[in-house]
């Protein structure tokens, strides 16, 4: 018998009310390099338009699908953090997180977990983007941080029962809100990812992410991060300077943060370490072909969802594309925070 679960992708108002956008699927593991690529290449039920003008200086592109679907499932939103605000206990026991810097490997390793049925991983989830996201403007009666802990909790109802751990992988301006995160679950291990500043911000700066796209729009989000005067303005900045800046932003707040529960992965040890380092900072026991398959699917580009795009290191071509002041800021602004990383590695 398939099993369907419902699993919240979304936040929609509807009739001046907010409702959480749902969709019944098949109980499955999600193998693809992100959870949209589920969505949209193999249940072909949602997307997002990147070529859209008006979405391209959103820090959260929405999701588009047909409304007639009878997949979806609208939800009120009152109803929805009542019926997931708790949790068994073995959920959250064996529930992981992954954070990081951005272009710096963690897509790697949730392919690499993903390659066993034991990991339920789910990389990115837009429902969490919509949650987090600051230009979501709650109900008053509504707690934000409610709603995280219930999102997790129903994201978490849909593990297939012969999984037994769940990862959860967050976007990298998630970051700014790791200790909100980790509050509503004090006693989760988590990892933030890393990479040398110069090979993250060549990869950034060719392909902007959300919070680059959208740095005007945003300018009081992140403000209070970038410890910028009062008469400074970040489109002043520059692309690249409020790029580099954000970045070191990533790698401190990750340092800075009191947990006793994380850890920190650079990127140049990934491989072939990472099977034997998921072992010591998650306690857990890897088999022999379970780290072979690990270390193989590493081999294949790991955003390609067809994993046939053999893996080739450009580190040294990135480096050789920054320039002398680009180097400098990332010196200071990036690389003496992730230090911080590295020796508590």
């Amino acid at each position: 018998m398939l099993i369907k679960k419902l699993m919240p992708v979304s936040l929609r108002v509807r009739n001046n009310q907010l409702f959480v956008v749902s969709f019944l699927l098949s109980e499955t593991n999600f193998t693809e390099p992100f959870f949209l690529d589920s969505l949209s290449r193999r249940f072909k039920i949602a997307t997002v338009n990147e070529s859209l003008v008006q979405e391209q200086q959103t820090l959260v592109r929405p999701l588009h699908y047909d409304k007639k679907d009878p997949r979806i499932v609208y939800t009120p939103l009152s109803e929805f953090i009542k019926k997931h605000r708790r949790q068994k206990k073995p959920n959250i026991e064996n529930l992981r997180f992954i954070f990081h810097m951005s272009r710096c490997g963690s897509t790697l390793i949730t392919q690499m977990l993903a390659t066993s049925r034991r990991f339920f991983v789910i990389s990115e989830s837009p429902f969490i983007n919509d949650i987090l996201d600051p230009a979501l403007k709650l109900p008053k009666k509504i707690d934000r941080d409610l709603l995280i802990k219930a999102a997790l909790h129903a994201i978490l109802d849909c593990k297939p029962k012969k999984a037994k751990y769940s990862v959860i992988k967050f976007r990298s301006w998630n970051t700014l809100y790791l200790e909100r995160i980790l509050k509503q679950f004090p006693t989760t291990s988590w990892v933030f990812v890393h990479r040398n500043g110069l090979e993250v911000l060549s990869s950034v700066l060719r392909n902007p992410p959300g919070w680059l796209r959208s740095r005007k729009n945003y300018e009081k989000l992140f403000r209070p991060f970038l410890e910028l005067k009062n008469a400074e303005k970040i489109e002043r900045l520059g692309v690249d300077e409020f790029t580099i800046r954000m970045l070191g932003t990533f790698c401190k707040i990750a340092a800075s943060t009191k947990s006793g529960f994380g850890s920190f992965i650079d990127y140049k040890k990934i491989l072939p370490y990472f099977p034997d380092t998921v072992e010591r900072i998650w306690n857990l026991k890897l088999p022999t072909k379970e780290k072979s398959i690990m270390l193989k699917r590493a081999k294949t580009y790991s955003k390609d969802p067809d994993k046939l795009k053999k893996f080739v290191g450009d580190g040294k071509i990135k480096r050789r594309m920054i320039t002398e002041r680009q180097r400098k800021l990332t010196s200071h602004f990036v690389e003496t925070q992730r230090s911080r990383l590295i020796i508590k590695s």
